[in-house]
């Protein structure tokens, strides 16, 4: 018996034993937390609490139906889907186990011996079922959470890098060959998008996909690795602004700029923008390494960013800021410049890379149609694009501040008249009869300039939940007065201090 089936026929094994495990443990009802919101919002193809969940509630909503259709079984079908997207899980967990442990004993093409594809088995079944009982991911594994379905989505991604990494090693020398094997980068990025309707927990694969691509197609050093790491590290931020937040707030703009300037229908600017979008990438796909000019690259390169970037380049409310559109065409200028023709292969395949994650993405159009129905759980009323922008930024929510911000026990910076300095943003429309409607900016309040540190693990100020009273006390900072307003605060933490609770309580504790 060859490897292939061998390594087939163990690993559907270890998915029937997950699977038993988790349907037997699933749970009958909803939990006390998200699992009720989220059950409830598939039942009846509702809007969970911001950024949503479409893909998660089209797919609960699926097996709500196969299990009747009833409101008595709806948590316990959702709770079915946990379990088998959980087994599936283990299952490309364990493929994945097997590829790395087969590279220890053969190269591509050279045959495993019996006992190495004995030990290459026991490698998987141990980090399958090692895995299948661990606690964190049963507890997921059996209600009816986001979360299982989630890790589904990040070991089927995983496992399509894998299997490119695969087919490239068979494919040798052969430039057909390893173009055809990049389909699999193409369809892992299609459920990169998809998955971002479940959970956006699947984005931190990024980086380790790149290391792999790295590993494959260069000649690897340490200064390479890391290098490949850190642009691992950017892609999955460009995803998550550009991709995720750029590309809706862009369209958002469009579609206020085209209903408000031309009277046109709500959703006509949002239209508009991607099928410009759509039509720059295809111009792209039908560039010909051996004709392209530097000129036409330029040109292309700044209309696609221009797209792209919209929101970076123009403020809603403030209009075009010309320094960033200059520093724009320069990046532009200097992309088309540079670039080498040859690597017009490459920005094809990062472009259908990024075309099909747009389309896995798009599963958030169903937010909009299922909200003009007004469902009862209608979370931001996300009925036009300006709303679905408001719900996928989870502006709710408010910000904390991650690499640089205030402390918590911070002074407000006051003006001359002893108002608290506020710094504008962004001008926020709601959706009116047939126009969009400005009604404000959004305000935050200043803080002095020495009150500001980096890495403010220690900054929420508000002491209703007793916050700041169990930052000192875990810490054991003492009470200073203010130099400012003269009040009775507690002293500023040190950088010290923010990476102490970084590490015992954040990192610890929790």
């Amino acid at each position: 018996m060859n490897f292939r089936k061998v390594n087939n026929i163990t690993g559907w094994a270890v998915f029937f034993v997950a699977f038993a495990t988790y349907f037997l443990t699933r749970e009958a009802r909803g939990s006390l937390w998200d699992c009720g919101e989220f059950v409830a919002s598939a039942d009846k193809m509702q809007l969970p609490h911001p950024p949503g969940a479409p893909l998660f509630v089209l797919l609960g909503r699926f097996f709500i139906i196969l299990f009747g259709d009833n409101g008595q079984t709806a948590a316990n079908a959702v709770n079915f889907m946990s379990a088998l997207a959980s087994a599936a899980t283990i299952l490309f967990l364990f493929w994945s186990i097997t590829h790395f442990a087969r590279k220890m004993f053969v190269s591509a093409g050279e045959q495993l011996t019996s006992q190495q594809t004995f030990t290459t088995m026991a490698a998987g079944v141990v980090g399958g079922l090692a895995y299948t009982f661990s606690d964190s991911f049963w507890f997921s594994a059996v209600e009816g959470e986001v979360y299982a379905l989630s890790s589904f989505f990040t070991a089927l991604v995983f496992w399509a890098m894998l299997k490119w990494e695969h087919a490239d090693e068979h494919a040798g020398n052969d430039p057909h060959a390893r173009t055809r094997s990049d389909r699999w980068i193409v369809f892992l990025f299609f459920m990169m998008g998809l998955s971002i309707g479940v959970h956006l927990l699947n984005l931190l694969v990024i980086p380790a996909i790149v290391m792999i691509y790295y590993y494959r197609r260069y000649q690897p050093t340490t200064k390479g690795a890391i290098t490949a790491f850190i642009i691992g590290c950017l892609i999955t931020g460009l995803v998550q602004v550009g991709v995720i937040q750029y590309s809706m707030k862009a369209a958002g703009q469009f579609d206020v700029f085209f209903v408000n300037s031309f009277g046109l229908p709500f959703f006509a600017g949002f239209a508009i923008y991607f099928l410009a979008l759509a039509a720059i990438i295809i111009w792209a796909l039908r560039l010909n390494e051996t004709k392209v000019s530097p000129t036409v690259m330029i040109i292309w390169f700044a209309l696609f960013l221009f797209l792209s970037a919209l929101p970076f380049v123009i403020k809603p409310g403030a209009g075009l800021s010309i320094g960033k559109l200059l520093l724009l065409l320069v990046v532009a200028a200097a992309a088309g410049y540079f670039i080498k023709a040859s690597a017009l292969k490459i920005i094809k395949l990062s472009l259908w890379c990024y075309l099909f994650m747009m389309l896995g993405y798009m599963m958030y159009l169903t937010t909009m149609i299922r909200s003009n129905a007004n469902p009862a759980v209608d979370m931001n009323n996300v009925d036009n694009p300006i709303n679905l922008v408001y719900y996928l930024s989870r502006e709710q929510y408010g910000e904390a501040p991650l690499v640089f911000g205030p402390h918590f026990s911070a002074d407000y910076d006051y003006d001359d008249n002893g108002y608290v300095k506020m710094k504008e943003g962004d001008m926020k429309y709601v959706k009116g009869k047939d126009k969009y409607i400005p009604i404000g900016r959004d305000k935050k309040p200043q803080y002095q300039s020495s009150d500001m540190q980096l890495f403010p693990r220690i900054w929420d100020s508000s002491n209703d939940q007793y916050h700041a009273d169990f930052y000192a006390e875990w810490l054991n900072i003492g009470m200073e007065k203010s130099p400012i307003t003269g009040r009775d605060r507690y002293t500023p933490p040190t950088l010290s201090d923010n990476v102490n609770w970084f590490f015992t309580y954040q990192m610890g504790l929790m």
